[in-house]
């Protein structure tokens, strides 16, 4: 009846084949595009970089790092996996959890399926030689936890979390500096933050460019295949198609009572 791919890179030669193929198949498709996935070029300087930063972001990043160290030693230890995955990943989930993330139930070990599904995916990647696996230490503890991936010279930000009772000296930020300056020291040319850039603010102070990404959604060219396309444009054209459909005489009885009965649907799922 339909189809939805989401986030793909205008770049990839996927997105081309795959709307060849729903034309040759006669689906109709449908393309949206925004500006999303946040991220920094790392190919150039650590500090010509730095210096694009706010100015005030930077004094108060500069301020909580100075007021952390004077607790005692700050590390930044990344892992790949090929050693204690299984305890890393406890240990990594905690720390993620430990926060406003835990108290909505939003955080990774909050559900058995979202940790199995991490704990999964974790071991495919490390299987790969993909998998990052970043710690912020204070003497040894876990403040911050970066659950991460690296292909082709790109850094992809997953998860990220840290220990709440450490609030006041910002681990979330601090980690990220030290993961952006290992990305630009590092054979790496892209850090993407991932997801919509609007959503997070903080994700805006690091980054400055976006990336275009496409959404397509193909449509079959059958009845349903319609029914699903002009719900998904709205109600006003959904109904505006099914009278035009119903005195359509290629339809026949019975496409005129799967039009009525998916027309009632289509209403249902729009709240009407």
């Amino acid at each position: 009846r339909s189809i939805g791919l989401s986030f793909l890179s205008p770049a990839d030669d996927g997105v081309s084949l795959t709307r060849a193929a729903a034309a040759a198949a006669h689906y109709r498709v449908l393309t949206e595009s925004i500006q999303a996935a946040p991220y920094v070029a790392t190919d150039g300087l650590w500090d010509a970089y730095q210096s694009r930063l706010r100015r005030k972001f930077r004094s108060e990043l500069r301020r909580r790092r100075r007021r952390l160290e004077e607790e005692g030693y700050v590390s930044l230890e990344v892992s790949d996996g090929t050693e204690r995955l299984d305890e890393l990943l406890d240990e990594g989930f905690r720390v993620e959890g430990s926060g406003w993330k835990g108290a909505h139930g939003t955080s990774i070990g909050s559900r058995p399926a979202t940790r199995r599904f991490y704990t999964e995916v974790a071991r495919w990647a490390a299987e790969r030689g993909w998998l990052r696996l970043a710690f912020l230490r204070l003497d040894g503890r876990a403040l911050a936890f970066d659950y991460c991936l690296e292909h082709e010279k790109t850094h992809y930000l997953l998860k990220t979390g840290y220990d709440s009772s450490y609030g006041r000296f910002a681990p979330g930020m601090i980690i990220r500096q030290m993961m952006l300056a290992r990305a630009f020291s590092d054979d790496i040319t892209t850090y993407d933050f991932l997801g919509v850039g609007s959503d997070y603010a903080w994700k805006r102070e690091w980054a400055d460019a976006q990336q275009e990404r496409l959404f397509l959604r193909m449509f079959a060219p059958t009845t349903l295949g319609l029914l699903d396309r002009v719900a998904f444009l709205g109600a006003t054209s959904a109904s505006e198609t099914a009278k035009s459909l119903a005195r359509s005489p290629v339809l026949g009885e019975r496409g005129r009572r799967l039009l009525k009965r998916g027309h009632a649907m289509v209403h249902a799922r729009l709240g009407r």
